[in-house]
């Protein structure tokens, strides 16, 4: 039985690393989104719990003037928390670049793969039909000679 050899086995091998290293930058870009979800979480966290102490500190009758450190702080923790949804919503678009990119290279691989078992498929049916005509021309050459009794 012949070997099988796929001719395109190589350019299926890159295409099989190049849906490696998409996964890979995919996995990175989801690591970049969730700190990135993390760090305004953290921020929306302290900005709530600032919130909370302005409303404890008005009711007390605290001063604007003693307030005014407490909103300036508030207004910054504002100014990030907006400036870390723009890079959330980066990594976001990110993610969903990787994504596609990773779905593309799969399905050129893929291609290939397909490819390959087809001609691994159409070479073991070759193989079948060739064993099956050498078989059969044995037994014909077996019928047609005379058989000898030792």
């Amino acid at each position: 039985m012949a070997r099988f050899r796929f001719r395109l086995q190589r350019v299926l091998d890159l295409r099989e690393q190049v849906v490696g290293v998409r996964r890979l930058a995919l996995a990175a870009a989801l690591a970049r989104e969730r700190e990135a979800r993390e760090h305004l979480d953290a921020l929306e966290g302290e900005m709530s719990r600032r919130l909370q102490d302005l409303a404890a500190r008005e009711r007390e009758g605290a001063t604007v003037a003693e307030l005014a450190p407490l909103r300036r702080y508030l207004e910054r923790l504002g100014q990030e928390r907006e400036q870390a949804r723009t890079l959330l919503e980066a990594a976001r678009a990110e993610v969903a670049r990787r994504r596609d990119e990773l779905v593309r290279a799969r399905q050129e691989a893929r291609v290939l793969e397909r490819l390959r078992e087809r001609r691994l498929q159409q070479h073991r049916q070759d193989e079948l039909r060739s064993e099956q005509a050498l078989a059969d021309d044995l037994v014909q050459s077996r019928l047609q000679s005379p058989t000898q009794e030792v």
